[in-house]
């Protein structure tokens, strides 16, 4: 079940810290990165457009465009995504590492 909230997330509830933060640290600086890099200049891109009448006032409009720039973001994520996926992965093969060790009481 805390394999959909994030990697690291299941091994901090289970009291393994260190352990959780090498999973979950490293995922948000990349999605922080994916937010700050790839979503924010199209977005403040787009408002400026709004600012200056180059594009309608009209909420399908902004929202068509919006969906385009994300749509677009999503497709050049690159490595940073590869990344997230792997130590996902690497966070759920390890729990599942842990868990006999977790039944012994280690």
């Amino acid at each position: 079940m805390n394999a959909l909230g994030g990697p690291g997330l299941g091994h901090i509830m289970l009291g393994r810290r260190r352990r959780g933060c090498l999973f979950l640290l490293p995922t948000l600086a990349c999605l922080g990165w994916f937010f700050w890099a790839r979503l924010l200049p199209p977005m403040l891109e787009l408002s400026d457009r709004l600012n200056a009448g180059l594009l309608p006032f009209d909420p399908l409009a902004i929202a068509l465009h919006a969906r385009a720039e994300v749509y677009l973001a999503l497709r050049r994520i690159g490595p940073p995504g590869l990344l997230v996926a792997l130590l996902w992965i690497g966070a759920i093969a390890d729990s599942f590492l842990l868990a006999p060790a977790q039944k012994r009481g280690e």
